[in-house]
């Protein structure tokens, strides 16, 4: 009888078989050498470096794999409570959390309710963009009216309890949105997506949502939480169908649907914060830019034309940074980052001038033998001529390969 798997070694079979880390396999970051529970071998690469291991070899113990473990025995708690109808955590705009009793273990139970103040604002979302009201002009109309979107409590952020209009859009496929939320109509999904950290440009991580195969939702009709009913549900699908295909339409969105709705970039895109409130400053066309909390309505300050702000962005430039002490230093940064890029990239030059070093100390040991003995061995002095014939193929590398640019 085979001998029982515990839930640990379970987890680490699945995170060595799931395609991140088999992708990092591809791209020849990382290998699995061996694998004998609890043990693991990973070998890293290293960066291209004279007289440096090209990958680095790390043993863990994984025994208890505590981390994936609380993660996994959670997802299944959440799982459970999700077939039995409870609250899986977050919050959805419409409904609280009501308390219903406890179970044989003395555990509270919980489910859903809805919580009618915040279902009659859920239903006026959905009849102003029924009766054609636009998503920037729906929230331009809560935030006047004093109404704290549910993003208020995260404080901090620019647009803590503004409504925006991604907060009524969202995404359909991930079923993100207040409008594309089919809780509002009594379906209830759980699972449907999982977060995930991916590489970005800041060498970090970011946590980006990826959709779980259909087969793995939990899907519970649960009539009693409907918010919506069919008729207006369906005018809002109907109109998103039709702005879908209006974008579509105005934007050439064919094949790739990126590469038409891609808007064009501007020299400073991404690099301009509004001095007044912190938040993003946009092209807003027309060659205009605007504070983006001027477009939702927590910010006054007003618009700069494009040329304005690229003149002044450009003498903020001349001004503050071309000055002699910061291009010096500059110029040493620079060059230390083309030693080091010099240094990967010609790690042939590199490994030929250490090799010629040794091959010169050689040659000068062995004349130096020859010339104190009289009575050497002619093999000496074979050996001195295959040594300076070395030494020519290693100059002849070094010729041919180019040294590193100077600033």
């Amino acid at each position: 009888m085979n001998a029982p798997v515990s839930p640990s070694q379970l987890l680490l079979e699945r995170d060595l078989a799931a395609p991140e880390f088999r992708c990092g396999q591809f791209e020849e970051r990382w290998r699995l050498v061996s694998q004998a529970w609890p043990h693991v071998v990973i070998a890293v690469s290293a960066a291209p470096r004279m007289d440096s291991p090209a990958e680095f070899g790390l043993r863990f113990e994984c025994s208890g794999y505590p981390h994936q473990a609380v993660t996994y025995t959670t997802r299944r708690g959440l799982r459970g409570k999700a077939t039995r109808g409870g609250t899986t955590g977050g919050r959805v705009l419409g409904y609280r959390r009501a308390a219903t009793g406890e179970d044989v273990q003395g555990r509270e139970l919980d489910q859903l309710a809805i919580d009618d103040e915040q279902a009659e604002l859920v239903r006026r979302i959905f009849r102003l963009y029924a009766e054609g009201w636009s998503l920037k002009r729906i929230c331009n109309a809560l935030n006047a009216d004093g109404i704290p979107s549910p993003r208020a409590r995260e404080r901090g952020k620019y647009n803590a309890g503004v409504w925006i209009p991604s907060t009524l859009s969202g995404d359909v496929t991930l079923d993100e949105g207040i409008l594309n939320n089919a809780l509002y109509i009594g379906r209830r999904i759980f699972n449907r997506r999982t977060w995930v950290e991916v590489p970005n440009e800041r060498r970090g991580f970011s946590r980006r949502p990826r959709l779980n195969p259909e087969a793995e939702w939990i899907i519970r009709d649960e009539p009693q939480l409907r918010i919506i009913d069919q008729p207006l549900w369906d005018r809002v699908k109907a109109r998103q169908a039709e702005a879908r295909s209006a974008r579509d339409a105005k934007f050439k969105l064919t094949g790739n649907p990126l590469s038409g709705a891609k808007r064009p970039a501007h020299l400073l895109s991404g690099l301009v914060t509004c001095g007044a409130c912190g938040a993003p400053f946009l092209a807003t066309g027309a060659g205009r830019w605007r504070c983006k909390g001027h477009r939702t309505g927590t910010c006054d300050n007003g618009s700069i034309t494009t040329t304005e702000l690229e003149i002044r962005a450009l003498a903020g430039i001349r001004e503050r940074l071309l000055t002699p002490a910061l291009i010096k230093r500059f110029a040493a940064l620079l060059q230390q980052e083309l030693a080091v890029a010099a240094q990967a990239g010609n790690a042939e030059r590199a490994q030929a001038e250490h090799d010629l070093a040794e091959t010169r100390a050689r040659i000068a040991n062995l004349v130096t033998r020859i010339e104190e003995d009289a009575d050497a061995p002619r093999a000496l002095t074979t050996r001195v001529k295959d040594l300076e014939a070395e030494e020519r193929r290693l100059e002849e590398i070094i010729a041919a390969t180019p040294a590193s640019p100077v600033v």
